[in-house]
């Protein structure tokens, strides 16, 4: 039997929680144990419990402090998962205030979130792309290039 939405309206809080917290441990604990998330339209797949660890470390420091604000716009369920669109205002490195906007799709595994694949227009892909730009976060084990996409259509 699959999870009731409040169930996973729950695990999603939580782990969300956590994220805006650096919490990596915390973090992590609300991931299943074979993950996999990507991120669109960068192109990138990062698959395994390691590989979004270190994917969560750099957003803590490239991403989170950038992020003034954000509201939440629908919630919207399945028998696997939800997902949930958003509105953030982004503080871009370079001073620039920016609006970016996000659609995540989440799935679960034993109460757990399995996946995470987030649609990401605006600040967001700026701010992603300098995250993931440095070519020792694609050579981890777990993280790659989704097929036949450039990083930079």
């Amino acid at each position: 039997m699959g999870l009731s939405k409040d169930e996973m309206l729950e695990i999603v809080r939580l782990h969300a929680a956590f994220e805006y917290a650096s919490d990596l441990d915390a973090t992590m604990a609300t991931v299943s144990e074979h993950p996999l998330w990507e991120f669109h339209p960068l192109g990138i797949r990062v698959e395994g419990r390691e590989a979004v660890s270190r994917a969560y470390e750099l957003q803590f420091v490239h991403n989170l402090p950038f992020i003034e604000g954000s509201t939440q716009r629908t919630v919207f369920f399945g028998e696997a998962g939800l997902a949930k669109e958003a509105e953030y205002t982004i503080r871009l490195p370079s001073g620039v205030r920016t609006l970016g906007h996000a659609l995540i799709a989440f799935t679960f595994e034993e109460g757990l979130v399995s996946s995470e694949r987030a649609y990401l227009s605006g600040g967001f892909v700026k701010l992603l792309e300098a995250t993931f730009a440095d070519e020792d976060f694609i050579a981890i084990p777990g993280v790659s290039r989704l097929e036949g996409l450039s990083p930079n259509p």
